[in-house]
This record gives C-alpha cells, structure tokens and sequence, in this order.
C-alpha cells in the first residue's frame, strides 16, 4: 500500500465497535491488535495523565489496593475503600489507623466546609479563620457560634475575652417565652448518691497556684436589666423558686455553712426591704408563728441600735385602732424602757435605767380625769393570806368593804391607813 499521512485519512466512526485492528510493535515484531484488546482491564500507569472526559472507576495504589473507588452506579467516591457506602458521596476509610481529612488555606485566609442546596450553596458553614485562629459555626446563612483562639464560646456572637462562654445577639422567643439557658431532661436510675446527689449547675473553681488575691469570687451573680426604649419589665427577679412541693423536703433556699468568724449563711447588705410571708423560724424546724424563735439554752433575742439619741430599740404591737412600742427609750429618751401608746402619743409606764417604776403619763392628771390611773387589786374584807414572797418587792392590796389598802411587809397585812 502507498504511503499516506495520517491526516489525509477518513475519520472513523464512533463509537468503535471493539473488533477494529491496529498495528503496534511487541518486542520488535509488527503486531495486530483490536482495539477490544486495548480497552480490555487494562491498567494505564503514569506520573502524569492529562485528558478530557475520561472515566474513571478505581485508582489504586502501589501495593495494588484500592486509593480511590468511584461506584459505577451510584457515584459515590471512597478513599480507602474500594466499596463506598450508600449515601455518602465522599468515604474517607482507613480500618488500621485514623481516618484524617486535611483542608489547608494559606495563612490570611479561611479554610471552609459549606452545606448548601439548591437556594443556597452557604446555608450551613463551618469555617476556620487562619487570620483570628478562630472557629466559626453558621446555619442558615448567619453565624450562630464562635470558639476563639483561647477556647472561648460565645453563642450568637463572639464572647468577652474574660467570658469562657458567653450567649449575646437576641435571644429566640416561642408562646411568649425566652429562656437562654433550660435543662429539661430525665435523671436517670443510678442518681443514688447521698449529697448532692444531682445538680443541674455546678461551681466548683479554684484559684491558680500563685501569688495574687482575688478580691471577690462569685459562683452566681444577677446585675439589672437594660431596658430598651418603649419596652418595660413589670417585675425582676434576681432568684425564683416557684412550686417546689414534690419532695420530702422542699428547700427554696438553702445554706450550710458552718459558724465561724466572717460566715454568714445568708447576708443582705442592701437597704432595700425584707419581706417574709410564711412563719420564721430560728433554731424552730418547723415555726408556729410569724416569728418563731427555739434554742437548747435561754431564748434570747438581742435588739440593738448604735444611735446615740432618739428610740434605740422598739417593736410595734398593732391592732386595728391603737399601736403600742415596747423598747428602750421610745416616747422618753434612752435608757429607759417604756411602754409606749403611739396612737395617743403618750407613756403609758417606763422603767428608768435608776430602776425606778412609773406608771401613767408624765402629765399631772386633772382632778375631773377619767384615765390615766393605777389600778390594784381589790379584796372584799381584810386580807388575810400569805403572799408569795418576791425579794425586794411588797404586794399591796384595796378593801373594798372597809375602803382601806393594805400592804404586806413584816410577815403580815399592814394597814396603809387612815
């Protein structure tokens, strides 16, 4: 046959139908070979391959293992595998080691995994910042949660440098509720230790091993609200208990602390007001009035005022129509202590700190007056008993039959006369 270039050659139809022959040269004789026995598991090795639109199904490594499969039905890549997993476009496997994807940027850069559809192809992120060494988590196209260079977490935005975990941008809002942080599950069966047994916030910090003094430690705190312009909040709570009945015991608040110098099991250092609705008890488990106060030893209470003029010490008896004060120096001054009729604005009886005895006003009574007197006891003839005898005091008595008082000094009734 005459020579021809290749060029001038009729191009071939397509596709080839496998039995077409090509000459090629095997260990220096001239062979013929169709192009089936090209195409035939035949294995191309090469450092490098450039083509287009070539199909490749397995890529394996030196040692004849799978590097890479591609599932001829599904499309599904496995890298260590030559059997990929249904539903996963992408199986990274290694069964003898760890399995290790590396996604590296350059250092003013990000490095990034994007979830998206067909609305949008960042709808989810999950973004490295190389610039901020900074880990960014995004749904639906926002950012939602940041982990700083030193471990800080901060939900909808980045946290304060001093902040661990710190939840800011505007709180979700459902049936007219928002809550930032909500434990709602189930404690289970092996919960049976004796103290504290379960806790759904803990503190327990310590102090690093150094020379400093930390002047407060908070394990809670509650600093007031801003309010934004056109909102109000009718009522602020900086602790609620509410409905804690299930128990044996129900606690709203309750301290252990054992007694010694600077403890305090609850100390209010506000000058704001105390307000109690249920019976107080000290040292009474379980008070049976308003105030309840029970001890081993004498039951004491201590009433003490620092001021150097004015009522030192009073408590207020009210009833419907009159308030009485019982204490030290209210109505007179101090160092006396008085029974006070507050609604009438008079001393009713004092003891001044002399130990002398004063009953009634201070003010002479007027012959026509109608109160404001002593009132004894009264007998109907001579006293005759023998009263129970009280160092240092004398009883006295009013006849009256004979319209005479007696007082008992001496071992018998005497007469006062005339």
């Amino acid at each position: 046959m005459a020579d021809v270039k290749i060029s001038a050659l009729p191009s071939s139809t397509t596709p080839l139908a496998g039995t077409e022959v090509l000459p090629i040269v095997q260990s220096s004789t001239t062979r013929k070979v169709t192009v089936a026995d090209l195409t035939a598991g035949r294995t191309v090795n090469a450092d490098t391959l450039n083509a287009t639109n070539v199909e490749v199904t397995n890529v394996k490594a030196n040692d004849g293992t799978a590097a890479i499969t591609i599932s001829d039905t599904s499309g599904n890549v496995g890298i260590g595998t030559a059997s990929p997993v249904a539903g996963y476009r992408l199986n990274v496997v290694n069964d003898s080691g760890n399995a290790q994807q590396l996604i590296r940027a350059g250092t003013n850069f990000n490095s990034t995994i994007s979830f998206g559809d067909q609305d949008s192809s960042t709808s989810g992120q999950l973004l490295y910042a190389h610039n901020g060494d900074y880990m960014r988590f995004d749904t639906n196209g926002f950012e939602r949660m940041r982990i700083d260079s030193s471990g800080n977490v901060g939900i909808g935005g980045t946290a304060q440098t001093y902040t661990k975990v710190e939840a800011t941008g505007t709180y979700p809002t459902g049936n007219n509720y928002t809550r930032v942080f909500r434990a709602s599950g189930t404690i289970p069966s092996g919960t049976t230790q004796a103290t504290y047994s379960h806790s759904t916030f803990q503190s327990v910090v310590s102090t690093q091993a150094a020379a400093f003094t930390c002047p407060q430690l908070m394990h809670y705190i509650a600093n007031t609200v801003t309010i934004g312009a056109g909102s109000a909040v009718t009522s602020q709570f900086g602790y609620h208990a509410e409905s804690l009945t299930t128990a044996t015991n129900n606690y709203g608040f309750y301290s252990n602390i054992a007694s010694g110098s600077n403890r305090w099991s609850f100390y209010a250092a506000g000058s704001a007001q105390n307000y109690f609705a249920g019976n107080v008890g000290i040292g009474a488990t379980a008070p049976s009035e308003p105030l309840h106060v029970s001890t081993a030893g004498n039951a004491q209470m201590l009433l003490e005022s620092t001021a150097a003029s004015g009522i030192s010490v009073a408590s207020r008896y009210k009833t419907p129509t009159r308030t009485w004060v019982v204490g030290n120096g209210p109505g007179v001054g101090n160092h006396t202590f008085t029974i006070y009729d507050e609604t009438a604005g008079t001393v009713r009886f004092n003891i001044t700190d002399a130990g002398n005895t004063v009953a009634g006003a201070a003010a002479v009574l007027a012959t026509t007056a109608t109160d404001g007197f002593l009132y004894v006891p009264t007998c109907a003839g001579t006293p005759t008993g023998t009263p129970t005898a009280i160092t240092g005091m004398a009883p006295i008595v009013v006849d009256t039959t004979n319209n005479k008082m007696y007082f008992y000094s001496g071992g018998t009734w005497r007469d006062a006369g005339p």
